[in-house]
């Protein structure tokens, strides 16, 4: 590949440099495009900036004209000499050819060991030992965070991924002790209530009334009307929650069994919370792939130059320009022809696509071995052998599925990308009807993006459903949505109530693993005499780990997902003494309310036992 010069032409490529192959560089930096690279050190040839040689050029050939050939070459010297102070000109150093067809000084040269000979000997001439610092300078903070970085790396790794999965498989196991759970439960929920209720009583009846009683007034009656109307704010959201809670009590005391069922099902699945890594090795090793496809199309655009004026908009005002005070700045850019941007739309669609597809095979792979564990009477042995059978299914069966639940998602985000697109040029492409049409369009697109994105919100709830249902009775992708659907239909308190202790469930494990892995990884470090400091390693383990915690409870999010529709299809399809649910979820269907909590399949219903029962049942 061959350089780009300091003009935006590529070496050998543009019509202006067509001849000439090579890159040298100025003292600047700068890239001059050259024939060839130059041969032998001459003190008295240089290679100058194009416009500059120009100028060069014509002043040699008029002293050239007045004096003689004499004239010219000392006419064209000087001048050389000239502007090579000024950084635009540089002698000629013997070189070779160098990556990308570039001029470097030849190591081997006599003339270029003189040069490093003379330069070493000026830099030790200035720095004596009258400048000379007594002692060395100290090293600076991020030189000491690097040399901590690289001694602890590995120990990093250790607590960030493998302590921090550890920590959490020991939350879980703190969740099921009998009691733990429905406390943290039942303690947040109480504490919503109260922290709406107290912030309304404040404001009703401690603020507003000490406002009103002020003498003299300070605060305005509207502002006093205000406050009262915030504190009925918070005190009806108190009640609505309140109300809300009331009419799921029981299911959140299900939901709190198949959250607990669900912890129980990821410590016998162990080899569930490493799937995520074999997940980001491959959407990295397609990520560095589509990488390079899009630098080569990035590149693949035509160079032009454009002028700018600042302040912006200034050359428009002849007395700006007048007076001097508008600035045109000169830079270069590409433009890129229509199929080029097509392309760059097509490769966005392959990224989307791709990415949702990897992220729907976890889904699948965390659904099917979940049902395998659940739909299994002895659980004995229903280990981490299930999660290659779940590997094998998911792979030999259903990549159709996800192929088809992720390409939805992608259409749906190369919409929402085309809309971010549109906002950026709003006021390019509503300019011609002034500012109200440029407020209105972007309104509308602001909507569009908003409407948009709940859309992609539903689809993807939608689609883990389908996967789970996929993996429940080997339905078709768009067969596992409806019944999905209209699962969600029949039972929307029980996932509403489920949805409610899985996210405290979640945000609390997510919060306690980098807490715990931060709080071991710190002690230890400190044992560590060869650190300068804990703070910078003990934080990059904490990031780590909280990546670590992400995974984790995205991976028992989906258990718990899947654990509800597995119960769902157990008190469907099986009379009460042949389920398969087990301790605290079996104590809480035999709490004699059963029938309140799961509304029954309709009559019609096609649905029968799961795939996997049979196969499952004889392990």
């Amino acid at each position: 590949t061959h350089m780009m010069d300091y003009d935006a032409n590529i070496c050998s490529v543009n019509t202006e440099v067509a001849d000439k192959p090579y890159a040298y560089f100025l003292p600047t930096g700068q890239v001059i495009c050259v024939k060839e690279c130059p041969s032998e050190t001459d003190y008295t040839k240089f290679i100058c900036q194009y416009e500059v040689q120009d100028e060069i050029d014509s002043t040699a050939e008029a002293a050239e004209l007045l004096g003689g050939e004499a004239a010219g070459t000392q006419a064209k010297l000087l001048s050389s000499i000239y502007y090579a102070t000024q950084y635009k000109c540089i002698f000629e150093i013997d070189s070779v050819v160098g990556p990308g067809y570039t001029c470097i000084p030849n190591p081997e040269s006599p003339d270029n060991a003189m040069l490093a000979e003379a330069a070493e000997a000026g830099v030790s001439n200035m720095l004596d030992d009258e400048y000379m610092p007594a002692d060395p300078p100290p090293e600076s903070a991020f030189d000491q965070f690097s040399e901590d970085l690289m001694h602890a790396f590995p120990l990093i790794l250790i607590f960030g991924f493998f302590v921090a999965a550890m920590v959490g498989f020991a939350a879980l196991r703190i969740l099921r002790i009998p009691f733990v759970l429905p406390f943290i439960i039942w303690g947040c929920i109480l504490g919503v209530f109260a922290f709406f209720f107290g912030i309304g009583c404040m404001l009703k009846y401690y603020t507003a009334d000490a406002w009103a009683a002020e003498d003299p007034a300070i605060h305005t009656s509207t502002e006093i009307k205000m406050v009262e109307y915030m504190g009925y704010f918070f005190l009806s959201c108190s009640a609505i929650w309140a109300c809300i809670i009331c009419c799921v009590r029981h299911r959140i005391a299900l939901a709190i069994g198949i959250t607990k069922e669900a912890c129980r099902a990821m410590g016998s699945l162990t080899l569930l919370v490493f799937f995520p890594v074999i997940q980001t090795a491959a959407l990295i090793a397609f990520s560095c792939v589509w990488f390079v496809y899009m630098v080569y199309l990035a590149s693949s655009g035509d160079i032009v130059k454009v002028t700018y004026s600042y302040p912006t908009g200034c050359d428009t005002d002849p007395l700006a320009v007048a007076a001097g005070a508008c600035y045109s700045i000169e830079s270069t850019e590409y433009v890129y022809s229509e199929n080029t941007q097509k392309a760059y739309w097509y490769f966005l669609f392959c990224w989307f696509w791709t990415s949702e597809f990897i992220m729907a095979i976890g889904q699948l792979v965390v659904a099917i071995s979940v049902c395998l564990w659940y739909f299994t009477r002895d659980k004995t042995f229903a280990k981490s052998q299930l999660v290659i059978q779940a590997i094998y299914t998911a792979f030999r069966y259903h990549l159709g599925s996800a192929a088809f639940g992720s390409l939805i998602i992608a259409i749906i985000k190369t919409i929402r990308a085309f809309i971010a697109y549109l906002q950026g040029q709003v006021d390019k492409l509503a300019a011609k009807g002034g500012k109200a049409a440029v407020a209105l369009a972007k309104i509308i697109l602001c909507c569009l993006q908003c409407c948009m994105w709940c859309v992609e919100k539903c689809a993807k709830f939608l689609n883990k459903m389908a996967y789970i249902q996929i993996a429940l009775f080997s339905y078709s992708f768009c067969k596992a949505a409806r019944c999905a659907f209209f699962l969600i239909l029949r039972n929307l308190l029980l996932i509403a109530a489920v949805a409610i202790v899985s996210e405290f469930t979640c945000a609390l494990v997510l919060i306690f693993i980098p807490m715990m892995t931060t709080f071991l990884a710190y002690n230890f470090f400190h044992t560590m005499p060869e650190l300068n400091s804990v703070f910078g390693v003990t934080f990059f383990t904490m990031c780590i780990s909280y990546f670590t915690a992400l995974k984790f409870t995205e991976t028992l999010g989906m258990i718990i997902s899947t654990i509800l529709q597995c119960y769902v299809a157990d008190t469907e399809l099986f009379p009460p003494d042949e389920r398969y649910a087990e301790g605290s979820l079996k104590a809480s269907v035999s709490s004699g309310t059963d029938h309140h909590k799961v509304a029954p399949a309709p009559a019609s219903s096609e649905k029968s036992a799961p795939a996997e029962v049979e196969p499952v049942e004889a392990l």
